[in-house]
């Protein structure tokens, strides 16, 4: 088995070449564009309840790609601090959950400096994990990685053919990356997700991989089924009807955080029965009227519980 992954390794990395090797130079500014912001992302970009905050610019074009917009010009441009006051409303759920943001895009790893900037006015409040490809220079990695909880690393396809194919770049970035991540002490921060691609990927491709993140000693693996473009919406119809669920859960945060620190508060039952994202502007109110008590308690050197 270790020939054979030797082997393996030797190969993608003597097929890499200078020219496709080349990905953009980390942004190295203070303000960033803006995608898009999700809210109340729960258990599935990072611990707890997060917002998935999405960059605009990739260094790939890969055929399947679930957010073409992310290509296109950047608008929306935000600073760090008015990222921040957007966020923090959603502050002690992401508190109380151990959650905070997830950035991704688009490759988040071509704004460190933002990233960076953004994490020092969170201080140790908010986690922020980052969904990246890795397909990066090391130096952008290195400008930001101790400020991240958890990094999703896309690994697409470990074959390197398939791979420059699909995205029209080469992998090799990707495993000296990685490589680096656990010979530094991060490889219990790094999530690798094993796609399995229709039309490219098959068995062989993802039992490669696995192989050659465990012989990295990355244990912790995500193999899942890759939604194409065209069943997105039905994926996205599903978050729709699921969104009863994320209310309920906001509700008992909310809920909890304000009868542990002292705030009798009645919550009435929800009676809207139409398509919910999971919150609504009562929600919101319910919930900022809980924040500003807090902040009040901790102006006042008063120890809240989480």
């Amino acid at each position: 088995m270790c020939d054979k992954l030797n082997n393996i390794i030797l190969r993608q990395l003597s097929q890499g070449n200078n020219d496709g090797d080349i990905v953009s130079k980390p942004h190295h500014g203070y303000i960033a564009p803006i995608l898009g912001i999700d809210r109340h992302r729960i258990d599935c970009d990072g611990e707890g309840i997060n917002s998935l905050v999405a960059f605009y610019g990739c260094p790939l074009d890969c055929k399947y790609c679930l957010n073409p917009g992310c290509h296109k010009r950047g608008s929306n441009w935000m600073s760090p601090q008015q990222l921040y006051d957007i966020i923090k409303i959603d502050d002690i759920y992401f508190r109380a959950t151990k959650g905070g943001i997830t950035f991704g895009g688009g490759e988040p790893f071509l704004y460190t400096h933002f990233i960076s900037s953004f994490a020092k006015l969170c201080g140790n409040r908010w986690g922020i994990n980052l969904e990246t490809s890795l397909n990066v220079s090391l130096e952008a990695i290195k400008h930001c990685i101790s400020h991240i909880k958890t990094l999703f690393v896309d690994l697409k396809c470990f074959n390197i053919s398939k791979y420059i194919s699909y995205t029209g770049k080469t992998n090799c970035k990707v495993l000296r990356n990685l490589q680096w991540l656990v010979e530094n002490g991060y490889a219990s921060s790094v999530i690798v997700r094993i796609p399995n691609i229709p039309q490219l990927t098959d068995e062989k491709d993802i039992e490669d991989a696995v192989m050659y993140c465990n012989s990295l000693g990355l244990d912790n693996i995500d193999q899942f089924d890759y939604v194409l473009p065209s069943d997105l919406q039905h994926e996205r119809d599903k978050r729709i009807n699921y969104g009863k669920e994320i209310c309920s859960t906001l509700k008992k945060v909310r809920l909890k955080m304000a009868k542990d620190n002292g705030l009798n508060i009645a919550i009435p039952k929800c009676t809207y029965d139409g398509p919910c994202i999971g919150t609504c502007p009562r929600c919101d109110a319910e919930l900022q009227n809980i924040t500003t008590y807090l902040n009040i308690l901790e102006n006042n050197n008063v120890n809240i519980i989480l």
